[in-house]
């Protein structure tokens, strides 16, 4: 299905401003595993667009199956149908790489991609998986080696990259986070950077620009079972025993049985054992999605055992 003429009027914050391509006209590439992240700072990227250049039109186009012939006429009406005082205009294209190399489509993309008009800006937005060896993410790859293309890989964070972001995002929003409290809102909502956003907003209004503590943070933010049963293996692992304490009790004061605790622990060893063995018999330096793939585990988990494995 393609959508046409959506706006995006969300009020851009400073920490998007790195994201920005500094010339128009510039062609990115966003795709990886941490869509939730490409989500927000899609949302960012568009309202600093239209901040820089009031007035400018903002496109969206969404490729789905079957739909080629109706994506070709909307995207050729979206990059040649500005409108004569249309100087700026942010395309934003939604699966476009599963295209056909060779159907009209695919050259399409190919010319707007090398030499996109004047004033155009476009983003390919794309699934956690892309092959750049072949098709349209080939020949996206070889432009970007030209430096005609941007390409962007959004991974799935370390816990210190979270908590880093989250005290930085924190600050573009104007909210004042106490000590403790980026690390436990990150334990609380994981990578799911749209609730992020939303829990900051949360608790900038609840505390009215004082500083948001750690108990506002508990009391505020709905804890996810799913989640605090990780942040209590996360500690164990870390030799945190404090908070591994303090996430057991919560796990008991919220009815889970001892002996799942225990098989979630097993498990969380065998997987610590398992990448440590990995690394110790390795001779240079350790991938985590390429261990994931030799040890049949998810690169999620592989990077937080890696993570892990000092203490």
């Amino acid at each position: 299905m393609v959508i046409k003429g959506k706006k995006t009027v969300d009020k851009p914050s400073k920490a998007a401003a790195s994201t920005e391509p500094k010339k128009a006209g510039a062609v990115q590439l966003w795709y990886g595993a941490n869509q939730s992240l490409i989500t927000v700072d899609l949302e960012r990227w568009i309202a600093l667009f239209q901040e820089k250049h009031p007035g400018a039109q903002v496109v969206k186009l969404t490729l789905g199956k079957g739909d080629e012939a109706e994506a070709m006429r909307a995207l050729h009406q979206a990059a040649n149908g500005g409108g004569l005082f249309m100087t700026q205009q942010l395309l934003v294209l939604n699966g476009f790489l599963a295209a056909e190399l060779k159907s009209e489509l695919g050259k399409l993309i190919i010319d707007l991609a090398s030499a996109s008009a004047s004033g155009t800006v476009i983003i390919f937005r794309e699934g956690a998986r892309l092959a750049l060896s072949k098709g349209l993410g080939a020949k996206l790859k070889a432009l970007a080696e030209e430096g005609s293309v941007v390409i962007k890989e959004f991974t799935e964070f370390s816990d210190t990259e979270l908590e880093r972001w989250i005290t930085e995002r924190a600050k573009a929003q104007g909210v004042l986070l106490a000590p403790g409290a980026a690390r436990r809102l990150g334990q609380l909502t994981g990578q799911d950077f749209v609730r992020l956003v939303n829990e900051l907003d949360k608790l900038s209004a609840y505390r009215k620009g004082e500083q948001v503590q750690l108990h506002d943070v508990d009391e505020l933010v709905a804890h996810d079972d799913h989640e605090e049963v990780f942040a209590f293996l996360d500690a164990v692992g870390r030799r945190d025993f404090g908070a591994a304490q303090a996430a057991l009790a919560q796990q008991f004061r919220q009815g889970a049985s001892p002996q799942s605790l225990v098989g979630l622990l097993a498990g969380h060893l065998r997987v610590l054992t398992s990448v440590r063995a990995a690394v110790d018999a390795g001779k240079r330096q350790v991938q985590p999605r390429e261990l994931a793939t030799e040890l049949g585990f998810h690169p999620f988990v592989v990077s937080k055992a890696l993570q892990q494995l000092p203490y």
